[in-house]
């Protein structure tokens, strides 16, 4: 199931009502129609339903109190297909410019759009998972790592465990379980950060799996990957964060492949520590001042022609920020033109995490508003 979320957000006094919409697809990423979709609260509180159409669309209305973080869970279930889970959260907050639609005396109706990650709605029985996990640092497989598996997209570290697994030498692993989607968590160990990863279980090949780690990050210290389909799309990495001054556009550095380190002189704030086709990581070091860092990724091979770039979304490309002893996950949304994907932001005075799954355009890395 692939889920991508459009918000129309109403500010009236009783609330927020929200127009969710999204997708349901195939291991082959094909849509998937007549399936039920259920939105539930973080707890498991029905919260509606709908039915995909023959492009595997669906939209369903939803009320929320406030605005805020909300976290949800969007289920999706056909006959003879397993049930995927997918759990994110919205970020439902006021918009600079809303678009005023009447709906009502004293109401204001204003657009936006929220993405969240596609997850595979699978056949239904036991299937197989497998892939690669690598170092992020290095672009070498990591052997012998072992995780656990929990049923749904970004399962909370609460989540029942399916089964456990682990890498052999090369690096590989491969497991039998349940068709669905899961999330791999794998603790410290051995010289290695926490990480989590994607894993979709099914009965036919679905294309494309891997997961990252790095080393552990020092005191203080924040890691950012991306892992892409390299062979599908041409990406870069994108780390934006406070200078040491303002925290405004003039006051934040932008490190990415063609401009890899920051300052130019002197030592390093931040750099980027690897770079290979469907790989590259950044590290800011203990240099790092407080303040807001996004990690965003760029359609570099397509930013000439942002109006019909898709192979950013359809390159299965994943985030994450390693920070502490905390790390976050989020996937490309898909099937949506862009060459600028804005995964995360992290406050880290506080250690507030914001998903925020922008979407925007830009013909240039070195536009620094668009990152």
């Amino acid at each position: 199931m692939a889920a991508w979320l459009l918000l129309a957000c109403a500010t009236p006094t009783t609330g927020w009502v929200v127009e969710v919409r999204g997708a349901v697809i195939d291991p082959d990423w094909e849509p998937i129609g007549d399936a039920e979709v259920s939105l539930l609260s973080a707890d498991g509180a029905w919260m509606g339903s709908s039915t995909t159409d023959s492009t595997g669309a669906w939209r369903l209305p939803v009320a929320f109190e406030s605005s805020g973080q909300v976290a949800i869970q969007v289920q999706a279930d056909r006959s003879g297909r397993a049930s995927s889970t997918l759990y994110t959260s919205l970020l439902l907050r006021d918009l600079p410019d809303p678009i005023p639609l009447r709906v009502g005396p004293g109401q204001q109706l204003a657009m936006a759009t929220v993405h969240v990650p596609p997850v595979v709605l699978a056949l239904d029985g036991e299937g197989v998972g497998s892939g690669t996990v690598f170092d992020a640092t290095t672009g070498l497989a990591v052997p012998r790592l072992q995780f656990t598996l929990h049923r749904g997209w970004n399962a909370p570290a609460s989540a029942a465990i399916e089964t456990v697994g682990a890498t052999d030498a090369d690096g590989e692993f491969s497991l039998a379980a349940p068709a669905g989607t899961y999330t791999a968590v794998s603790d410290a160990q051995a010289g290695l950060a926490r990480t989590v990863f994607p894993v979709v279980v099914a009965p036919e090949e679905v294309r494309y799996q891997r997961g990252f780690v790095v080393p552990p990050p020092g005191e203080p210290e924040l890691r950012a990957a991306l892992a892409w389909d390299g062979a599908r799309a041409s990406l870069d990495l994108h780390v934006t964060g406070p200078k040491g001054g303002s925290d405004n556009d003039e006051g934040r550095f932008n490190v990415y492949e063609s401009d890899p380190i920051f300052p130019n002189s002197g030592d390093p704030v931040a750099q980027l520590e690897f770079s290979s086709p469907g790989n590259e990581a950044i590290t800011v070091n203990r240099h790092l001042s407080d303040g807001l860092y996004r990690v965003s990724a760029h359609d570099i091979g397509n930013a000439q022609e942002p109006e019909v770039a898709e192979k950013l979304s359809q390159s299965a490309a994943l985030a994450w920020i390693w920070w502490e002893e905390e790390v976050w996950l989020e996937t490309a949304p898909y099937g949506v033109a862009a060459t600028v994907w804005r995964a995360m932001e992290l406050e880290v005075s506080d250690g507030t995490l914001t998903r925020l799954q922008q979407l925007d355009t830009s013909t240039t890395g070195a536009d620094l508003g668009a990152f």
